[in-house]
C-alpha cells in the first residue's frame, strides 16, 4: 500500500495478512528509533534458587528497574534471605548499586510491595507472589556504565544517541521533540517515509519499534519484495524501478536475552537476522504501525 509522496525511496506498505503498515527507514540509532531513554540501562537477566538451573520458588515479579547517572558496568545479585526479606550485591562493590536502602516491605500476602533504591545507580521494585519467594531465591539484574558516549547508555545529551530534547522515531509519547526528525505532531505533520500517517492524521496511525518477529512475519509475507528500502536495488528487480534497495540494516525493538547491551537487527537485504550493540548507529529505524 504505498501512502503519501511515493519518493523513489520512501513508501509505506500494509501487510494484508497482519493488517500492520510498514515505513521506510527513518534515521539511526536504537536509541532514537525505541525512543530509550535511560541514564543505563539496568536489565532483568535471569533468576534461580542456589544454584543457576534451579527455578525461583516464588512466582512475584521484579519490575521498573532503572539506572542513573552513576551508575557502572557491573552484575547485581538480589539474594533473598527469606520469603520477605533480601540483599542486594554487585560486583561493583561499594561504587554500584549495593548499599542502598529498601522502602516499604514485603509480607506473605501476595500484591505486598518492597522498593529498593541506592541513588543515582539503581532502583527496583519487587512485589510478592501468590507463592512466596524463599531462602536463596535470586534474581539477577545487569547494569550498564552511565557516561556519555559510552556503554549502552540513552542518556538525553549522548549525542549522536539522544540529544538533550530527546528523539522517539515511532511512538508518539510527550516529551520528545517531533520537530527534531521534522514532524509536528500535534498539527498532524509526519514524514513522507511515514506516509504523512500518525496518531493525528486521516486515517490515524499508531506507529512502534517493530520487534524481530515483526520482522520475521513480514519477510514471510514478502516485504523485501515491497519496500524500495528493502531487497535488491530496483535495477536488480523482475520489472526494473527506481527503488534504492537495501542499504543498511533495521533495528528492531527486541534484546539478546544473555546480553541485553544488544539488540536484534533484520537484514532487508536477504532476510538474516543478527544482533548489534544498541549503541552502535549502523542500522537504521523503521516504524510498524496499525
Amino acid at each position: 500500500m504505498p501512502k503519501g509522496d511515493c519518493f523513489l525511496t520512501e513508501e509505506v506498505w500494509r501487510d494484508e495478512r497482519t493488517k500492520l503498515i510498514w515505513s521506510s527507514q527513518i534515521g539511526s540509532s536504537w536509541c532514537r528509533a525505541s525512543g530509550n531513554t535511560q541514564l543505563a540501562p539496568v536489565t532483568y537477566l535471569r533468576s534461580y534458587n542456589t544454584a543457576v538451573g534451579t527455578p525461583i520458588t516464588g512466582n512475584g515479579t521484579i519490575e521498573n528497574i532503572v539506572g542513573g547517572s552513576s551508575s557502572i558496568s557491573e552484575t547485581i545479585t538480589i539474594t533473598f534471605t527469606s520469603a520477605t526479606t533480601f540483599t542486594v550485591s554487585g560486583t561493583g562493590g561499594a561504587g554500584g548499586c549495593q548499599g542502598g536502602a529498601t522502602a516499604n516491605a514485603l509480607t506473605t500476602t501476595a500484591g505486598t510491595i518492597a522498593t529498593y533504591s541506592n541513588a543515582g545507580r539503581c532502583s527496583f521494585k519487587i512485589t510478592q507472589g501468590v507463592v512466596n519467594f524463599a531462602n536463596n531465591d535470586n534474581i539477577i539484574i545487569s547494569s550498564a556504565l552511565a557516561q556519555t558516549g559510552v556503554g549502552t547508555t540513552c542518556k538525553p545529551g549522548a549525542h549522536p544517541r539522544q540529544p538533550a530534547v530527546p528523539i522517539s522515531y515511532c511512538a508518539e509519547n510527550a516529551g520528545f521533540d517531533s520537530a527534531a526528525i521534522g514532524e509536528n505532531w500535534g498539527a498532524g505533520i509526519y514524514l513522507a517515509a511515514k506516509g504523512r500517517l500518525g496518531s493525528n492524521s486521516v486515517p490515524s496511525v499508531s506507529w512502534r519499534l517493530p520487534t524481530i518477529n515483526d520482522y520475521k512475519l513480514a519477510d514471510v509475507n514478502g516485504i523485501r519484495f515491497v519496500l524500495p528500502d528493502m531487497g535488491r536495488p530496483g535495477n536488480q528487480r523482475p520489472t526494473i524501478d527506481a527503488s534504492q534497495g537495501a542499504i543498511s540494516k533495521d533495528w528492531s525493538a527486541t534484546l539478546v536475552s544473555d546480553d541485553r547491551s544488544k539488540a536484534y537487527y533484520f537484514d532487508g537485504l536477504d532476510g538474516n537476522v543478527g544482533n548489534y550493540s544498541r549503541t552502535d548507529l549502523a542500522p537504521d529505524g523503521r516504524c510498524v504501525g496499525h
